[in-house]
């Protein structure tokens, strides 16, 4: 419980730099609407929040309050109050939710209730009944049940003056009581709070698009009941709430930027996710003909959790970002999928996966490098107020913009350091509700323009009867795509351990690392492994359609993706069209990595599904065909197959019915169960571990021998050689320009640093002759742990 003294209680009520009982500003005539087109455009108006006694509740414990660093408060509302003139003496309108939660309610009967009613609902009597008793042992009088009921707390904030329902509001109080034996019948035994702490950072819970303002949805559950109390301030002035991003979508606004009529920005990584985007998107609630959604999948560092800690448009094509967050080779990067609206009203996506830095420059942008360090103090993290007025925290980035030839205008720098001690700083705490939008050049002529009819891909599952012509060998085993799902929420999965022999170590690797750093860091060490191999990939020219993965789906080893699906070109198929496979699993708790977005992306490509999941289903239990079961020889249309309760026959027969392949089983030893962890097929290679099959040495050397018979190097491995990854490997066939302009292929084989030294010299040497490049990187977590 927090001491709460009447002094406090009213020092922090009122702010001693401005009278908090003074009239919310006149409504703004001149608004014609409250949207935001383009951060160049004239900001109009402006919705802050000063810091208040929930602020000094955070400030009890700032950590546990999602803030930076201790807190002088005193200091902080006067920095926050500069700010105000700032924006002022800049022509905005200002409003603060106090201003707007007190509005009217001394001479309007309907804005008192209203405002009564906001209080009543965040408001909680609770009766702590005594450890092995029930309620009805304590003998609860009626006037007990009357002074824990609505109708007594409905009569307490009916008493209240304005700001004691105003703070009601900003604390959200819960009040513990038990029966008492003397005095009154009931006592307060503890009060408990959850402050709104962070809603001075008025940017997240809600973000103004061409289209209007749409209420946010924070990730934060300390942060959640913000929403609902910035919904009602923006009501209460009549700003239209034109949508509402729901569970499971996550959207803060510190990842929104609006670039004009033609283009958005939306960060999707630590605080908003791709299905809040989605929603938006599917909605109709941003307005733009393209959106940008920029990945951080790779760095989910608190000190860049929003888009607005890293970059910034701070003028007409002029954007500052973090100078190393830059460049395909930066362990921190950002990666950009474009989205386009097209004819039919729906966007789709048209880009995918471009390093952020040659995104926006495409976009015709120049780019300022922040130094880190200048980040770290919140240099990115400016107001730009239109027409080339900009406020900024940060003198050295300041004058870095200001060397710039690209930026026009003019900067004036604020003192925030106080606030910026809650983690947080300008355009954090400032939500910029309407902007004179001013059409570019640019702008006319793309609306000139008629959109590109995009037609949707449809999934058809479970496909129709396929016609019987006969499968068609393909002339390589390498693909020029591939598909990643990043590992920001892998856990432990309890379900496969048991059986899966490669896992042994992983519970030690989990419990060394959760130990040594924490669970978070543990996930960061792998998403940094995982990094470097995406780096690697695209160095080379591999086309990488990268994912993310979310706790909400459930799915904790998602990274493993090979598992639920492959895609097979037409030529590849028994149909001759472009197919994916959905694969039943055996373990319950990864099915859920069949994720819908995966699928549609696929979908516009392969637009054929063969749907086997529903094998999970059969009578005498799951049967199973997770595709680690499969091994393709792509070359001769034949599919090898190790039977397990990961790959049942009758699935596995159905499966290459349908494409067409001819199915060979074989029988593995307990210490794989997977068999593409004994056997691994190219174009000119393979490698076989026979340790880890129970098959006669006959049937291996005619294995061999076919394998042999398109011109194949055959390797076989130890069982030591194994267990060290030498089959976890694959050729890859990445798609580049010569210098003459010209589309070029080659081949890649990729594998781990302990799959590279784990072989001998000879062995490597013989690999080395059958592809064109071999790259190894090191995966040592990743690959122990499943």
């Amino acid at each position: 419980p927090f001491p709460i003294t009447a002094l406090s209680m009213t020092y922090l009520s009122s702010s001693p730099l401005r009278n908090s009982s003074a009239t919310i500003p006149p409504p703004v005539t001149h608004v014609a609407s409250y949207t935001q087109v383009d951060e160049n455009d004239p900001a109009q108006v402006v919705i802050l929040h000063a810091p208040s006694i929930s602020n000094w509740m955070g400030s009890i414990h700032p950590n546990g309050s999602l803030y930076e660093y201790p807190v002088d408060l005193e200091a902080a509302v006067k920095d926050h109050c500069d700010f105000r003139n700032a924006l002022e003496a800049n022509g905005c309108t200002v409003y603060t939710v106090k201003e707007i939660l007190l509005k009217d309610v001394e001479d309007d009967v309907v804005a008192r209730v209203q405002l009564e009613d906001l209080a009543f609902s965040l408001t909680e009597y609770r009766l702590d009944v005594p450890h092995g008793m029930s309620v009805e042992q304590l003998h609860l009088t009626q006037h007990d049940e009357y002074l824990l009921s609505d109708d007594y707390k409905r009569k307490c904030i009916e008493k209240m003056n304005a700001s004691q329902l105003v703070d009601v509001i900003l604390t959200h109080p819960t009040i513990h009581l038990q029966k008492a034996d003397k005095d009154t019948e009931l006592i307060a035994v503890s009060y408990s709070f959850q402050p709104l702490t962070n809603l001075v950072f008025t940017r997240d819970q809600q973000i103004t698009t061409c289209k209007g303002i749409v209420m946010a949805s924070l990730s934060s559950r300390i942060r959640a009941p913000e929403v609902s109390v910035m919904k009602f301030c923006l009501q209460k002035l009549g700003l239209p709430v034109i949508g509402e991003v729901p569970r499971p979508g996550l959207l803060e606004g510190g990842d929104y930027f609006a670039a004009g009529q033609n283009l958005c920005f939306i960060g999707i990584g630590l605080r908003s996710n791709m299905a809040g985007v989605h929603y938006l998107m599917e909605n109709d609630l941003l307005g733009t003909s393209r959106v940008a959604v920029v990945k951080d999948f790779f760095d989910q560092n608190q000190q860049r959790m929003h888009l607005d800690t890293f970059m910034n448009i701070m003028g007409p094509k002029c954007m500052i970002v973090l100078e190393t967050l830059l460049g395909q080779d930066s362990p921190i990067r950002r990666l950009v999928d474009e989205y386009t609206r097209g004819g039919d009203g729906q966007y789709h996506l048209s880009r995918h996966d471009v390093e952020f830095g040659e995104y926006v420059r495409d976009q015709g942008y120049h780019i300022v490098p922040v130094p880190e360090a200048n980040q770290m103090q919140y240099g990115c993290n400016g107001l730009n107020l239109g027409n080339g007025k900009v406020l900024s925290v940060h003198l050295d980035t300041a004058k870095l913009l200001a060397r710039t030839p690209q930026f026009e205008g003019k900067i004036s720098v604020v003192n925030f350091r106080n606030m910026m001690d809650m983690y947080g700083s300008l355009r954090c705490c400032s939500q910029v509700v309407s902007r004179a939008h001013m059409v570019t050049e640019e702008e006319q002529t793309v609306e000139s323009e008629q959109p590109e009819l995009i037609e949707p891909s449809t999934v058809s599952c479970p496909c129709p009867p396929l016609p019987s012509p006969p499968h068609t060998c393909l002339p390589t085993q390498a693909a020029g795509k591939v598909l990643m799902v990043c590992p920001n929420n892998y856990e432990e999965n309890e379900q496969t351990k048991p059986d899966n022999p490669l896992m042994s170590g992983a519970s030690k690797l989990r419990e060394a690392l959760s130990r040594k750093v924490g669970v978070r860091h543990m996930r960061e060490i792998l998403t940094r492994e995982f990094a470097e191999l995406h780096r690697s990939l695209v160095a080379c020219g591999i086309d990488v359609h990268l994912f993310s993965h979310d706790a909400y789906e459930g799915a904790c080893e998602a990274v493993f993706v090979n598992d639920w699906v492959s895609t097979h070109p037409p030529i590849e198929t028994r149909s001759h069209e472009a197919t994916m496979v959905l694969y039943p699993m055996w373990s319950s708790n990864r099915r859920t990595e069949r994720r819908p977005d995966i699928v549609r992306r696929l979908a516009k490509t392969y637009t054929k599904c063969i749907d086997l999941s529903p094998a999970e289903e059969a009578d005498g239990g799951p049967h199973a065909l997770e595709f680690g079961s499969i091994v393709l020889d792509r070359l001769r249309g034949v599919a090898y197959v190790a039977l397990s309760k990961r790959c049942t026959l009758d699935v596995a027969e159905k499966w290459a019915a349908e494409l067409g392949y001819t199915l060979r089983v074989l029988t593995p030893t307990p210490c794989i169960h997977h068999l593409d962890l004994a056997l691994a097929i190219g174009t000119k290679w393979a490698v076989m571990c026979p340790d880890a099959l129970s098959e006669s040495d006959e049937l291996l050397d005619t294995m061999q021998k076919e394998l042999e018979s398109v011109g194949r190097t055959v390797l076989r491995i130890s069982k030591g050689q194994m267990l060290k990854f030498c089959s976890q490997i694959v050729e890859l066939r990445p798609s580049t320009c010569n210098a003459q302009g010209e589309q070029t292929t080659s081949s890649v084989l990729v594998m781990s640093d302990t799959a590279f030294n784990g072989f001998h010299p000879d062995q490597i040497d013989l690999l080395h002759r059958s592809v064109d490049t071999i790259i190894h990187v090191p995966f040592s977590n990743l690959e122990t742990l499943g």
